[in-house]
């Protein structure tokens, strides 16, 4: 994926904290407001796990009923299927 240069205006007070910040790590202000970046959009992934296993979690009753369901289908759709060959079958036993 290509490299995004992004341009923004922060306060003085944001400047300045950034700043600060990145003058006891050793970094320039730019590699620490792209790591900051980068921990905060990693940090809404994990999130995003952790909500969507308790979604999981607070539905699996409701997920196996339609699995069932669905199994049920599937069984359904292969005895028509099996149907459907025995009359085919039949009729061409009548010919």
């Amino acid at each position: 994926m290509a490299d995004v240069t992004l341009t923004f205006d922060i306060t003085g007070h944001a400047e300045e904290k950034l700043r600060q910040e990145a003058d006891q790590l050793g970094i320039s202000m730019s590699a620490l407001a792209q790591a900051l970046l980068s921990d905060l959009l990693a940090g809404n992934d994990a999130r995003f796990a952790q909500v969507s296993e308790d979604v999981i979690r607070r539905n699996a009753e409701l997920y196996q009923r339609l699995d069932r369901f669905a199994e049920t289908e599937r069984s359904l759709d292969v005895a028509a299927k099996a149907a459907d060959r025995y009359r085919d079958a039949l009729r061409k036993l009548a010919e």
